[in-house]
């Protein structure tokens, strides 16, 4: 496990770090926790019990800070999955909203249903319109 080992500089660092954002941004300062138990010796399996991770996750979390440091490690890369509708269904979709007032989205999946033959969950409709900067 020597790979996963971190000097008393970087734990400073790391640590400074978690303290500095883990309030504002607290899925990185979980992912600095992450390093830092892999950087004492903890192994992969234990930390990922204790993160509620895989414990490949946390092996990658490492593999960014040890290639990139701590910027390599706060950047996601996470993108989300693409929206079912195009641009254009959600220009139409924007002008729908613009002359019919919802006060729930189920009249809005039925629409989107309706005109578009696509289904969305309530969840999923409530990340399009935000998306799309509906609230």
């Amino acid at each position: 496990m020597s790979e996963y080992k971190l000097n008393s500089r970087q734990v400073k660092r790391l640590k400074k770090k978690y303290y500095k954002i883990k309030k504002s941004d607290p899925s990185i300062a979980i992912r600095i926790l992450i390093v830092l138990s892999l950087g004492k010796g903890d192994s992969a399996s234990a930390v990922a019990d204790r993160f509620l991770i895989n414990a490949d996750t946390a092996l990658r979390y490492f593999s960014l800070y040890k290639e990139g440091g701590i910027n390599g490690l706060l950047e996601i890369k996470y993108e989300g999955r693409h929206s079912f509708l195009s641009d254009a269904q959600k220009e139409q979709l924007k002008q729908h909203l613009r002359d019919t007032i919802s006060l729930d989205v189920k009249p809005i999946i039925a629409y989107v249903f309706e005109t578009f033959g696509i289904q969305y969950s309530i969840s999923g409709m409530t990340k399009l319109l935000h998306s799309i900067h509906f609230e």
